[in-house]
């Protein structure tokens, strides 16, 4: 007797061999086995908000970012900062400039050739600091006067070292 059910062609398997009975493999689901229908549910009711509720304005938004999420995309940037060691070693250098440059009888003994050298000195370790500081942390500003601190104080130190020569 025909059934109204195509029979699908049989299977093979990798090795190219046919089942030992000849049945399709997976089995096919029978239409008994079907799942039933799903019933339709509707939409959960959600509430509207009144008309003359007070809706938070964004300008009083908290921009500190919450615990957790400091590193993310999304957390606000922190706000520059001059660094203190690029003031210091432009200041510094600045300093030792003047002080190198000028002729004092102070400066004539061994004691005025260590205040000649001490601030060029300390203003190209202070500038190497600060350059190490800003370029680690991107929030920190005052590179240049870093470099610039590191540039004169060498400048700073020549004139003095010549100086005593």
């Amino acid at each position: 007797m025909p059934t109204d059910e195509p029979t699908p062609p049989p299977m093979r398997s990798r090795s190219g061999m046919l089942p030992p009975d000849g049945a399709h493999w997976p089995p096919l689901p029978s239409r008994e086995e079907a799942a039933p229908a799903v019933e339709a549910r509707p939409l959960p009711e959600v509430g509207r908000r009144p008309d003359d509720a007070t809706v938070a304005d964004w300008r009083d938004m908290v921009t500190a970012a919450p615990a957790g999420y400091a590193g993310s995309a999304s957390a606000p940037r922190p706000t520059p900062v001059w660094d203190a060691w690029c003031i210091a070693a432009l200041a510094l250098a600045a300093a030792g400039l003047v002080v190198a440059s000028v002729r004092l009888s102070t400066l004539d003994s061994d004691a005025g050739r260590v205040v000649a050298l001490a601030p060029s000195a300390l203003a190209v370790a202070f500038g190497l600091v600060g350059r190490r500081r800003t370029t680690l942390d991107p929030s920190r500003r005052g590179r240049w006067l870093a470099m610039a601190g590191v540039a004169l104080g060498i400048v700073g130190v020549v004139v003095a070292g010549l100086r005593f020569v």
